[in-house]
Order: structure tokens, then sequence, then C-alpha cells
């Protein structure tokens, strides 16, 4: 063999050989990297787009807009409320399956409270919970309506926000709604719970 054949064939192995050294340092060297989905989403801006699609749904509220106000849950969501002594006399504390059903339900509750519902004193935590993002809130609202007279309450609520066809809609919801009162309930007035 020619020295220089040799000597080539020397370097090649020797290249061969520190590049699988290399290669196999290189591996082993690296600690892995662990993304979690909290990570991932605030990356994304995720977090973001949750608060702003509940920051919406709180200023429906006083929209008057009941059909406006049921858009923002998916089509086959689920709603239950809880608590507030008959809720306007109109006993709607239940459990709604369905948009048709959370339509009517958002319709009379904007019904009754036509004139001006404000929301106060509002706090969240958003959070990600298996394939849903979980809103945990309490807030209250107030105002004046042509049908009850003044009224007011305070909701102690849980949504889950689901991504359909590119939007954050409510999957689930549940308030506790822990005091309400009106002036003229609308019980008292023979006013029917229609919406």
């Amino acid at each position: 063999m020619n020295p220089r054949t040799a000597l080539a064939a020397v370097g090649a192995v020797a290249l061969l050989v520190g590049g699988l050294a290399g290669y196999l340092y290189g591996v082993s060297s690296t600690p892995p990297v662990t993304v979690t989905k909290a990570d991932l989403a605030s990356s994304l801006g995720v977090y973001d787009q949750v608060a702003s699609a509940y920051a919406n749904r709180l200023l429906l509220l006083g929209s008057d807009n009941g059909s406006a106000l049921a858009r923002t849950f998916e089509s086959n969501a689920s709603v239950t409320w809880r608590g507030g002594p008959g809720l306007e006399g109109c006993q709607l504390a239940g459990n709604y399956t369905g948009i048709a059903n959370i339509t009517v339900l958002m319709s009379i509750f904007a019904k009754y409270h036509q004139g001006g519902l404000l929301v106060s004193e509002e706090s969240q935590t958003i959070y990600p919970e298996g394939p849903y993002w979980m809103v945990d809130s309490t807030f209250n609202f107030a105002g004046n309506s042509s049908l009850v007279g003044g009224f007011g309450g305070t909701v102690a609520a849980q949504d889950a926000y689901a991504r359909v066809a590119g939007a954050w809609l409510v999957s689930t919801e549940v308030w506790n709604i822990t005091n309400y009162h009106e002036q003229y309930p609308a019980s008292s007035m023979n006013v029917p719970c229609q919406a």
C-alpha cells in the first residue's frame, strides 16, 4: 500500500471515529427539555384569548341581548345556575343543556335586567385543565330594570372554555348565585317568565 493511501485511510478512519464520538457525546450531553401545556399555551397567547373571551361575555351580560350572550356557548354546552331565591321568581336556577335551552335562559335573564346591568368587583383565575381552559370567577352585578326595579347579586362562577371553529366558547358553566335581590320581584307582579 502506498504511504499516501495508508495516511488517507488512517485519516478517514480517525474522522469517522471522531465524528461518531462527537455524535454520541452530543446526544447524551444535552438534557431533555420539558415543555408544559401552560408554557406552550402561554407562548401561543391562549391565556390572553380565553381572558378576552371571558371579558367579552361579562360585557354582554349588560347588553340586553340574550341571543348574543348565548352565542358565547358551544352548541352542546351545559349550564347550571344554583342559588338565588328563585332568581326573579322565575325559578331560573337549574340545569340547561344545548344552545336552544341556553338561549331561552340568557334571553329571560337579559329581559329582566334590561336597562343596564353593571358588573363590578370581578376577579378571575384562568388555567388549563385537560382539553379545556377554566375560568374561576366571582363578580357582583347590579342595575335598575323597568320590570323588577333595582336589583343586584353576587356570583361565584366556573366556566370551561373549548376551542371551537377558531373561537373560545363556553362548554360548561356553573353559576353559584350567593345572594340576589330585586326591588319588585317578578313573582309578586305576575310578570311572565318568558324570553
